[in-house]
């Protein structure tokens, strides 16, 4: 089992590897500095974030949903002066 998870972790590129952190990096930060808040007992999570792209919201959506299980995710960020990017989710 250990070298599977070996060889699987040198398949991927280093640069995959930074992503990977990064993301997981990010969703432990948002676990802390953004708890979720129960609506008549739904969980709903909200943030506001800045220049980040559809694909990245997308990303963070989907590891903050794990993250709070069942419930609804709202992110938002801010594309300069006349963009707004926008993610709702539920589970």
């Amino acid at each position: 089992m250990k070298k599977k998870l070996k060889d699987l972790w040198n398949y991927f590129t280093t640069y995959e590897k930074v992503w990977f952190f990064s993301i997981l990096i990010i969703s432990v930060i948002f676990a802390f500095l953004f708890p979720e808040e129960d609506v008549n007992g739904v969980k709903f999570l909200a943030v506001k974030l800045n220049d980040v792209d559809m694909n990245e919201l997308r990303n963070l959506s989907d590891d903050l949903k794990s993250k709070i299980g069942s419930g609804v995710v709202v992110l938002a960020s801010a594309m300069g002066s006349d963009k707004v990017n926008l993610i709702v989710t539920a589970t």
